[in-house]
């Protein structure tokens, strides 16, 4: 599971500026999208369970695992979910264009055959992953006029990449729609949140207080960012994993060659309004690694901050987080940790 914790104090009635009374702030907890999942909120415990039920209804339009999914049949549209569907295909493929396929979202085939988070995962052959990737490809599909198409039958789209993060933009949204002034939706390593947490509330103060877990030390954290109406996403290869004769093989997959994906990074923290983009992008950059993501970031038009952690224990943070993230200078990393804000110039 990925690792990310929202900092939260107790949950007690609280006064939301632009809301007409007190209202109590409901949580709940479940097991969705193959991870565990929180929503809060300042609402109903009827809101909240409504929230909750839109998740799984994404989950249904969008998993890869679930015969009756759009994605499972995107050759006969049957769904009335499918315009929204197609919606996050265009973004998919936007995604994977602009990173040149270090975020893929075709590589279904591939995610099968490694099965990292099945019962016993091993290494495949080397033939059988050369043949997966046959029938991976983002340049094979087109997304155009609400219409999805690809040349190769034998493709598997995966969204796996970057629906959590879509998922609890959506619920964030569907929030607001019904008058929540604040509330946190957390889907397995990304965060969601709108409004102010009820701590901050309290001290007048914007905003929530995510922590981002130290990858090389998980019981530690790297630091606190505090974001309003946005998403947090991270990357590690800590996150899934297993582990066969001393080699760990993690489940964030490189295109280009078919095995888990070895940069120099430990991990991605991406903060943007977009979740799916937030999500698309985190592991793109852990496939890039740290030079090619700095590049992106200074080159691109998509509107987002990132947190890079290297594997010797160094954290560079993007300029416009420098007065929202609290570095812990405390962290056990393999060397001390060092707060870098590279030159964007």
């Amino acid at each position: 599971m990925k690792k990310i914790l929202l900092l939260f104090a107790a949950l007690t009635l609280v006064f939301c500026s632009s809301c007409t009374k007190k209202i109590e702030y409901k949580s709940t907890d479940f097991f969705a999208m193959n991870t565990y999942a929180t929503i809060t909120a300042n609402c109903s415990d009827e809101t909240v369970s409504r929230a909750k039920s839109l998740v799984f209804d994404i989950e249904n339009q969008l998993s890869a695992t679930i015969a009756e999914s759009d994605i499972n049949n995107l050759e006969d549209p049957k769904s009335e979910t499918y315009g929204d569907t197609i919606f996050l295909l265009s973004l998919a493929k936007e995604i994977s264009l602009a990173t040149d396929g270090a975020f893929d979202f075709t590589l279904g085939a591939l995610v099968r055959l490694w099965n990292v988070t099945g019962d016993a995962p091993t290494v495949p052959e080397d033939d059988d992953i050369t043949e997966a990737l046959s029938h991976c490809g983002f340049e094979k599909t087109d997304v155009s006029n609400g219409i999805f198409s690809c040349t190769d039958k034998d493709l598997s789209v995966d969204l796996g990449g970057i629906a959590k993060g879509y998922a609890g933009q959506k619920v964030a949204e569907f929030l607001k729609e019904n008058g929540v002034c604040d509330g946190s939706v957390y889907l397995g390593g990304n965060v969601t949140v709108i409004g102010s947490s009820p701590s901050n509330r309290q001290k007048g103060k914007d905003g929530w207080n995510v922590a981002v877990n130290n990858p090389l030390d998980i019981q530690d954290i790297l630091g606190v960012v505090t974001v309003c109406d946005k998403t947090v996403s991270v990357s590690g290869a800590y996150e899934r994993f297993f582990e066969l004769d001393g080699e760990i093989y993690h489940h964030i997959l490189d295109s280009k060659t078919g095995y888990p994906a070895r940069s120099d990074l430990a991990s991605v923290a991406v903060i943007a309004q977009n979740g799916a983009l937030a999500d698309g992008l985190s592991t793109a950059f852990f496939v890039m690694g740290l030079e090619k993501s700095i590049e992106f970031y200074k080159s691109s038009s998509f509107d987002f901050e990132a947190i890079f952690c290297t594997n010797d224990g160094k954290v560079f943070v993007t300029e416009n987080l420098r007065d929202s993230f609290s570095p812990n200078f405390d962290a056990k990393t393999s060397d001390n940790l060092s707060i870098l804000f590279p030159d964007y110039r």
